[in-house]
């Protein structure tokens, strides 16, 4: 068994985090993920939202810090735990920005790197953002295929619905080859679909355990190749 350690004082979500995590410092937390480390945790995990409107304050927080800025201060202070998102909302930045973030931090980290994407839940900060919330799983699909791109080919060209672009330059490759792991977010049948066409895991949320069978047998009847490469983890071990 491989444990995972989220990342204390990186949001203040009432139901997940508690009260005295909120007095550590970057420099407290750096120290502690570097104890993590030492006695062998598999990767440390952060959750991220970008803006919070005041109703849900009180049940989710207003305290979040930026994933991939975070896991590149963390991977400098550890040495051999991978540092993973729970989850990056994929939505809510351009994709080319997004891909260059994550190959960035794998680049940095030596490899380290695990991309663990959702298509998100609330509308508010998708409005704020000026992303249409109605349209987040196409945008989801899409997105991804297009980091993929960019972090796969030499010549990266994809023409999409959101995004586009061809004749272009992309580097630094991500470290990992052919790239790094993507991980999905979510208990939703998309989500799962999602697994089986993209990606190399699934983190359910909401799911029982006893319904695991189930949705792993989903998966792994979308696409024969995906069999080998689907795994399951619950939200602190894998």
């Amino acid at each position: 068994m491989k444990l995972n350690i989220g990342v204390p004082n990186s949001m203040h979500v009432a139901a997940m985090t508690q009260p005295w995590e909120h007095a550590l410092t970057g420099d407290d937390i750096g120290r502690a993920l570097k104890v993590a480390d030492d006695l062998g945790f598999n990767k440390c995990m952060l959750g991220e939202h970008f803006i919070i409107p005041q109703e849900h304050i009180a049940l989710s927080g207003d305290h979040y810090v930026h994933g991939t800025v975070a896991l590149a201060f963390l991977a400098g202070r550890t040495s051999k735990m991978r540092v993973s998102s729970s989850v990056s909302i994929l939505p809510l930045q351009s994709p080319i920005v997004q891909a260059k973030a994550w190959s960035t931090l794998d680049w940095l980290s030596g490899g380290r790197a695990t991309a663990l994407f959702g298509v998100g839940w609330l509308k508010e900060e998708f409005d704020m953002l000026g992303v249409d919330f109605h349209n987040r799983g196409r945008m989801a699909d899409e997105y991804v295929a297009a980091i993929i791109e960019l972090w796969t080919s030499d010549t990266p060209t994809f023409e999409g619905e959101f995004v586009s672009f061809k004749n272009v330059g992309f580097a630094p490759k991500p470290v990992q080859q052919p790239r790094l792991p993507i991980w999905f977010g979510g208990d939703a049948e998309p989500v799962l679909k999602r697994v089986a066409k993209f990606g190399d895991g699934w983190s359910p949320f909401r799911t029982p355990p006893e319904k695991f069978p189930a949705c792993l047998d989903l998966i792994r009847a979308q696409r024969p190749m995906t069999v080998a490469r689907s795994t399951c983890s619950s939200r602190w071990k894998c």
